[in-house]
């Protein structure tokens, strides 16, 4: 029911069918290897510069925000929930900035229902 991902702010147009491929294939993980994105591309059928081809341009889109690491947050005492909030459509990117400014956001998405703006939200122990 995802109509419209947002990262910070902006309206994504959604990949192609192979970058999806290789964006569920770089969730998985990344090799700890001094070429990360040559071992992704030879799990993906894809050149190492291809790779990072298609990474660069989902970054320039604004689908892929960045890569990192991701830490187990419940591991280190974190909490975290999904959120929901009524936003009028007009007032969708406005929004998503703010949301987006608190440090625990990662992420949200407009869907189709009442509550047409969800988010993550990831707190610190204390």
């Amino acid at each position: 029911m995802v109509n419209q991902a947002y990262s910070r702010g902006n309206k994504v147009a959604g990949p192609d069918q192979e970058s999806r491929q290789l964006l569920n294939a770089l969730q998985a993980g990344l090799a700890l290897d001094a070429r990360p994105f040559k071992v992704l591309g030879e799990e993906s059928g894809l050149s190492e510069e291809e790779v990072l081809s298609r990474l660069s341009q989902l970054k320039d889109n604004g689908t892929v925000r960045e890569i990192s690491a991701i830490f187990d947050t419940r591991a280190l005492g974190y909490k975290s929930c999904l959120a929901a909030c009524r936003v009028p459509p007009e007032q969708m990117d406005a929004a998503a900035v703010v949301l987006n400014q608190h440090p625990g956001v990662t992420h949200n998405y407009a869907r189709n229902h009442a509550f047409n703006l969800w988010f993550t939200l990831a707190v610190p122990p204390e």
